[in-house]
């Protein structure tokens, strides 16, 4: 079991919720796209109580065979202080972020 969200991207590559609810309209031709953030059952196994870094850990060696034209991705991970991070988000305008602690169970 797989935790992600459908997008639909900008020009830029940022996912954008108005683009997503227009990608549904098959004539437009814009492409969806599922991003994996967290794994909570792999194998069998239920691997919610093991800190995220280990299942990011595992959610990429899980899709590990994905090519650059799937429309599966796995979501960029980027470690940096959280005020830098909103500050950046802001300027380019990005509608959100998914925030994770790297020690915490799901």
């Amino acid at each position: 079991w797989l935790d992600g969200e459908l997008v639909s991207t900008d020009e830029r590559g940022h996912a954008q919720f108005r683009l997503l609810q227009q990608a549904f309209d098959a004539r437009n031709g814009r492409r969806i796209q599922w991003i994996a953030f967290d794994v909570l059952r792999l194998g069998g196994a239920d691997v919610t109580s093991r800190p995220q870094r280990e299942r990011r850990r595992l959610l990429g060696e899980a899709l590990a065979g994905l090519r650059a034209d799937d429309p599966v991705r796995v979501a960029e991970c980027i470690e940096q202080r959280i005020d830098a991070l909103w500050k950046q988000a802001c300027r380019e305008r990005l509608e959100g972020l998914i925030l994770k602690d790297p020690e915490a169970p799901y």
